[in-house]
């Protein structure tokens, strides 16, 4: 193992602080994705054109983003339970 190597070991606590700091940035991305998304839903266009196929594609887009943070917020959680001894 190089030096570089060693010098970027983390302790657990500092993966499980990281992992926390990582889980609270990524649940204020999903309440901000999830606002833009009913704001979406709130201002949808005539059912029929360019317009409407846009606004469909936008919304469409922002599902897949949450749907994104979310997997990655379970990933998150599973390693906090795994590593994260602190609230046993």
């Amino acid at each position: 193992m190089s030096n570089a190597e060693k010098n970027h070991e983390m302790t657990v606590e500092e993966f499980v602080a990281e992992l926390k700091r990582l889980k609270e940035q990524n649940e204020d991305l999903l309440d901000k994705a999830t606002e833009k998304l009913a704001d979406l839903e709130d201002n949808e266009p005539d059912s029929d054109g360019v317009k409407y196929e846009r606004w469909q594609d936008k919304c469409d887009a922002q599902q897949c983003l949450i749907e994104a943070i979310e997997e990655r917020l379970d990933k998150i959680n599973s390693y906090l339970e795994e590593y994260d001894t602190s609230e046993v």
